[in-house]
């Protein structure tokens, strides 16, 4: 699998699970070029953003938690998830993501 990707760091409001709190977080976010989005993980969850602009920027209004990675199709999400466990090393299933 080929992913077109780049990585760009920002400061984000993220969840943190061990403090039960939210928190300011200097996150590396990676753009994946084929799904529009920055991704990232925290704590053993995926985040992420929609792109925005002609050079891709997060948009970190809309930064959160995934939750559902087969809006467009069971096939893109696994592919989706494919990209994203390869990236970071991580074993994401599509029954991690429940759609809460």
């Amino acid at each position: 699998m080929t992913i077109n990707t780049h990585e760009i760091a920002r400061l984000v409001d993220i969840y943190d699970y061990e403090k039960k709190e939210w928190i300011k977080h200097m996150a590396t976010l990676t753009y994946l070029d084929e799904w529009g989005c920055f991704v990232t993980t925290w704590q053993g969850h995926l985040w992420n953003a929609p792109a925005c602009g002609d050079i891709p920027d997060p948009d970190l209004d809309a930064f959160g938690e995934v939750t559902c990675v087969d809006g467009r199709s069971e096939k893109d999400g696994l592919r989706f998830l494919e990209a994203v466990n390869v990236l970071f090393k991580t074993h994401f299933e599509l029954s991690n993501f429940a759609g809460r």
